[in-house]
């Protein structure tokens, strides 16, 4: 790998963060590698029915399709991916009864936590991971079904990028990246979970971190721990 730290952070980052990764880093370029298109007239929540959520784009989705505010989802009860997808949902009124780390998490919480039948409805993107589907405790002990509530489209930059570190947060992010970057063989990624190490693993990448929280700044921290 080359000296210099030419790091590409496929989420925008805040200000400290940038502060902090331009003490490792010689060149910093921040991309969101998606375009997003959300799905309208999207159903509201039943009575009962536990919603889940995996990102903050498919709240926002549901924002946008109801038109509504902050507060108006009072009385729902959701399950989330992720803090800061945690944190919108109650925003918007939800009462969040978990915010887990990743799908696996999630999975493993309801398998613990709903020995009785119920019904889930996950808020899903287009390109949908297969772990909540695909998972025992769904398809056997519950009602579960999936509505897709926006759509992925990977941007297509006209030129390729020169990156030797890479700070991924999705596995979309990391088709982007394998798309664009010269050479995989020369990058080191740092992830944000799991399922985005996975992602990256079975991409070609062979340098693989993965943050000890689901966080942006976790990921930032690691960065800063292995390159400082």
């Amino acid at each position: 790998m080359s000296s210099e730290i030419l790091l590409l952070s496929l989420k925008a980052l805040t200000r400290s963060q940038l502060t902090q990764l331009r003490k490792v880093a010689h060149e910093i370029l921040c991309i969101e590698p998606l375009d997003i298109e959300y799905v309208s007239n999207l159903p509201w929540p039943e009575n009962g029915q536990i919603s889940i959520f995996t990102s903050q784009k498919a709240l926002q989705a549901i924002q946008m399709s109801h038109h509504s505010k902050y507060g108006d989802y009072s009385g729902y009860e959701c399950l989330c991916v992720g803090s800061r997808t945690g944190l919108l949902a109650e925003k918007m009124g939800f009462t969040v009864v978990y915010s887990a780390k990743d799908a696996n998490d999630l999975v493993r919480f309801v398998d613990n936590t709903y020995s009785e039948q119920k019904s889930f409805v996950h808020y899903c993107a287009s390109d949908r991971l297969n772990v909540l589907r695909k998972a025992d405790v769904f398809r056997a002990r519950h009602h579960f079904r999936e509505v897709v509530s926006y759509h992925k489209h990977l941007k297509n930059l006209p030129y390729t990028l020169d990156s030797n570190v890479v700070l991924a947060f999705s596995p979309s992010g990391i088709a982007f990246a394998r798309r664009h970057l010269n050479d995989v063989n020369a990058v080191r990624v740092f992830c944000i979970g799991a399922t985005t190490a996975q992602a990256a693993r079975e991409a070609g990448f062979r340098e693989v971190l993965v943050a000890e929280e689901s966080t942006v700044q976790a990921v930032c921290d690691l960065v800063s721990k292995t390159l400082g």
